[in-house]
């Protein structure tokens, strides 16, 4: 493959989708979205349900 064709014109863009915003946060700016880096799981060491979740985050 030459390297014309390795490198996308939307490379860049894709790579602007998700934004590290710190503190443990990734934002999805195409879906307008925050995501946590980790899970419920390794943050408390235990399982949580739907209910326990939107009360943990709050």
């Amino acid at each position: 493959m030459t390297e014309q064709q390795s490198t996308s014109p939307n490379k860049g863009a894709k790579a602007e989708r998700f934004v590290d915003m710190g503190e443990g946060i990734i934002m999805d700016r195409a879906r307008k979205l925050m995501w946590l880096k980790q899970d419920t799981w390794q943050m408390t060491g235990k399982c949580m349900n739907l209910i326990q979740v939107r009360t943990y985050v709050d």
